[in-house]
């Protein structure tokens, strides 16, 4: 829509009420030519042929004025019908014409509200129809654009605009005339699209770059045993310690890797079950110290809870990852029960999250602004170990705790009822899967 200020509604597209359609006089006056002519001939009969002529002709001239009508009013019920926002223009900056569909899409309540609109009013930038005007100035035939406008209640909205310069003989725009067609569906769905791709590349690259390290160790150390005889059993027992670490890295990023698929496939499941959380913590941090260079200390008592044993190391050995990976020199796992609930507690003494990042780093491929490059991680840990918390029927959440960043996974205690598992919904892809 070019150009557009307020003015009176006209369905036909005219600047005025009956500009396009025969008024009265415009049927009266053959009418009265009729009247005279049979008239005449009544009075002088030896003027009948020139009477009857007349006659005729004006009779001629009813019937195209009733078809010129009744043709308007088929326009007319098209112009408002059609399912398409339609409108006219004029170069002064006048809508001479606006139909229902138009109005619906602009969120007006009659097409007389749109034309009682200011034209900078339905633009999300005013500059833009400016801009757009003098673009379809150029033209001569009809241009099409994607542009962003602004609903009358103030929801912005994407929509195309297909306009073509209607011009007089000497080349000057006249008016315009065009159909806007509402895309912010379409565009959204692009978007959700190219999100997803960014996502898949984005994803391939971190892999490939987190397996690289541990496959580079293993293939390394790995030619070094085998080559090489001259190795004490400290060094062959180091450096064959340094290979299982490493591929137990890639196990772990596989695992998280496997999971979240399942978890955007629907078909992630979680048994649950009596489990014993002190005992499931000192499984999963088996063997993490030594990938730590300060202290992991694990202090726990027996702590009953309902889970699946197997997700539970997964999540707590992604949250003890997580604080070796990015957080401080000091790690704490602990565990708590507090009425119908069990926890297992991950703390560090490191900066923390910044202020915005409490949920954002549970949001795939996303870390906290403070975070170090990954240690065997596709930032994936935290979005799948909250997914497998709530999948059985608990939560992962972040707190910032006497200068200490803790995250706690919640669980139901063992004396609590058996949990309603989360609903397994489809999770779309690049999206939070937590």
């Amino acid at each position: 829509m070019p150009a557009a200020t307020p003015t009176t509604h006209h369905p036909a597209g005219a600047p005025r009420a009956n500009r396009g359609e025969p008024g009265l006089l415009t049927f009266a006056l053959p009418g009265l030519v009729i009247a005279a002519a049979i008239v005449q001939i009544f009075i002088d009969p030896a003027v009948w042929p020139w009477a009857l002529t007349a006659a005729l002709t004006a009779l001629s001239a009813l019937v195209a004025v009733a078809a010129v009508r009744a043709h308007g009013r088929r326009y007319r019920n098209l112009f408002d019908r059609v399912p398409a926002g339609l409108y006219r223009t004029s170069p002064d900056g006048h809508i001479v014409a606006a139909n229902p569909a138009l109005a619906e899409i602009l969120g007006f309540d009659s097409p007389n509200d749109v034309l009682s609109a200011a034209a900078h009013s339905v633009y999300l930038d005013p500059a833009d129809r400016d801009h757009w005007a003098a673009e379809v100035n150029q033209a001569y035939g009809p241009v099409s654009a994607d542009l962003r406008m602004l609903r009358r209640d103030g929801q912005p909205i994407w929509v195309r605009d297909h306009v073509i310069p209607v011009r007089d003989r000497r080349g000057r725009v006249r008016y315009y005339e065009g159909e806007l067609e509402d895309i912010t569906e379409q565009r959204m769905h692009r978007e959700r699209l190219e999100a997803a791709l960014r996502a898949r590349i984005e994803l391939i690259g971190t892999v490939s770059h987190e397996l690289r390290t541990p496959l580079t160790a293993i293939v390394g150390y790995s030619r070094l045993l085998a080559d090489c005889e001259t190795l004490s059993i400290e060094e062959r027992t180091e450096m064959a310690g340094v290979v299982g670490q490493q591929a137990e890295d890639m196990v772990d990023i596989v695992e998280d890797l496997l999971t979240a698929a399942q978890a955007e496939a629907g078909t992630l499941r979680v048994a649950a079950g009596p489990i014993d959380l002190a005992e499931e913590a000192h499984r999963a941090v088996t063997g993490m110290a030594a990938r730590h260079a300060g202290s992991l200390m694990v202090e726990v008592g027996p702590t009953p809870a309902l889970g699946d044993a197997r997700r539970v190391r997964q999540v707590i050995r992604n949250l003890v990852a997580n604080a070796i990976a990015h957080g401080g020199y000091h790690i704490k796992v602990s565990t708590t029960i507090e009425g119908h609930s069990a926890g297992v507690l991950v703390a560090d003494d490191g900066p923390g999250l910044s202020p915005g990042d409490e949920e954002r780093v549970f949001e795939a491929f996303q870390r906290g602004s403070h975070a170090r490059s990954g240690q065997g991680s596709v930032g994936l840990g935290l979005t799948v170990s909250r997914h497998l918390a709530r999948l059985m029927g608990g939560d992962l959440t972040f707190a910032r705790e006497a200068d200490m960043t803790v995250f706690r996974l919640v669980l139901p205690a063992r004396s609590a009822p058996l949990p309603t598992p989360a609903p397994q919904a489809r999770v779309p892809a690049g999206a939070p899967l937590g």
